[in-house]
């Protein structure tokens, strides 16, 4: 689902909702499970999972970036691979 907001500060305010939200998940884990993979849960560990997720966001930045500028964004990108 694509949200559209009414303004810069929407957008914000939606950001760091879903930011709080993100952080939120991580507060109560205790230490010895930072670096454990939870079966049927996810492919990375709590402390993977926030480096994951922001190279996803610089990749989704660099190909809007790249769109902007009226060219075509490689997909995935030249030094990714989807595996």
């Amino acid at each position: 689902m694509i949200s559209s907001y009414e303004s810069g500060t929407e957008l914000i305010d939606a950001i760091i909702r879903q930011g709080n939200k993100f952080i939120s998940e991580f507060r109560d884990i205790p230490n010895q499970y930072w670096d454990t993979l939870q079966p049927d849960v996810d492919d990375h560990t709590p402390r993977q999972l926030p480096a994951y997720q922001l190279g996803w966001m610089g990749l989704l930045l660099e190909w809007e970036h790249t769109e902007e500028q009226r060219r075509v964004a490689a997909m995935s990108a030249e030094r990714y691979a989807w595996n």
